[in-house]
């Protein structure tokens, strides 16, 4: 159930998986991970669970996921998946989402977890060939037992993939640091600063912040130099560009 009309404008017929995977590796990045659903419940893939997503909902009709990993395996980058397993504003039960399916009926997050969020990371982690990194976000107060059984799925399906420290309750493989964090001083054990172009997590027509070249590399070598991975995020435009 959604109220939402903007996904039937939504027609990114610019994106080029091939151009984006070619910048990547030609900047020295390792691996790309691409959002698979974030918290607005649309799915970037074609989901079997959930028609809420970009092949069913929108005039695109394609799915990015299948193009980009054909691209990252062309040249050589690992492919990652962002999935938000808390929050879904759309989805009944979900997190900060609707409290009730669309015939009236009360559900809680189990609704939710068993219903969309547990089949899809299922969908995400077989569908798609190997992948690097399943990127979980925003754990908030999803219950112990059901990121154990993400996590748990992740290691079935995808063995040699990593989870993102934001899974929740110690169970990622490595830590994330918050949102454009550039630690001062060394940090122990694997982890990583996620960064952004300007200050926008997704394409922000308003937002005209833009960090400049040094800058970014600033921040990369000042993670990289004590021991971390520095993940750079791109807002596309909604034409794909």
């Amino acid at each position: 159930m959604n109220t939402w009309h903007w996904q039937k404008k939504f027609n990114p017929i610019e994106f080029n998986a091939d151009e984006i995977a070619r910048l990547a590796k030609d900047a020295g990045m390792k691996y790309i991970v691409i959002t698979s659903k974030r918290h607005d419940g649309f799915a970037m893939y074609h989901s079997k669970v959930n028609r809420f997503n970009i092949v069913d909902a929108t005039a695109f009709g394609r799915d990015p996921m299948k193009e980009l990993a054909k691209a990252c395996e062309k040249h050589g980058l690992g492919l990652g998946f962002y999935y938000s397993h808390n929050k879904d504003w759309t989805f009944p039960g979900g997190g900060n989402g609707p409290k009730r399916t669309a015939d009236g009926r009360e559900v809680d997050f189990k609704y939710y977890y068993e219903n969309k969020c547990r089949p899809q990371v299922e969908e995400i982690t077989s569908q798609y060939g190997p992948i690097a990194v399943v990127w979980f976000d925003t754990p908030g107060r999803i219950p112990r037992e059901y990121v154990a059984e993400l996590v748990q799925i992740v290691r079935k399906n995808q063995p040699r993939a990593l989870v993102s420290g934001r899974a929740g309750y110690g169970l990622g493989d490595y830590q994330t640091l918050g949102d454009m964090e550039v630690p001062n001083e060394n940090v122990e054990g694997m982890w990583e600063t996620v960064d952004t172009t300007n200050d926008s997590w997704a394409y922000a027509w308003y937002d005209n912040y833009w960090k400049t070249p040094k800058e970014i590399l600033h921040r990369l070598i000042a993670c990289v130099g004590r021991g971390g991975t520095y993940m750079l995020n791109i807002g596309p435009r909604g034409d794909g560009k």
